[in-house]
């Protein structure tokens, strides 16, 4: 199960607890690969429409009041890194705080 929560602007954070960083990517995947497949009709109009995702992973010894902090910065990295990327992706930020890993579609 996961929840979700609104963000700000266009952007939308879900958090999976039980979750490693490969569910995560997959989730990521299953959300962006339908709004691609499908154009969206206005006015009689085809408009072709993209989404890109940010995964973090957090490990479960941080400290509970700085976990949902640092999950919502590493995703937020993540998200700028698949945009910047060329958009229409998935980009995954792992527990090393690395740079983020583009999955490119």
């Amino acid at each position: 199960t996961h929840t979700r929560g609104a963000q700000r602007g266009e952007d939308v954070s879900f958090l999976f607890p039980q979750a490693n960083i490969e569910k995560g990517r997959q989730a990521g995947e299953r959300s962006r690969t339908p709004i691609e497949e499908k154009p969206v009709r206005v006015d009689g109009l085809e408009i072709f429409v993209t989404a890109s995702f940010g995964v973090m992973a957090v490990s479960p010894t941080i400290q509970v009041d700085d976990v949902l902090r640092r999950a919502v910065d590493g995703a937020d990295r993540a998200l700028y890194a698949a945009k910047s990327g060329g958009r229409n992706m998935v980009c995954v930020l792992g527990l090393d705080d690395q740079s983020p890993l583009a999955e490119a579609t």
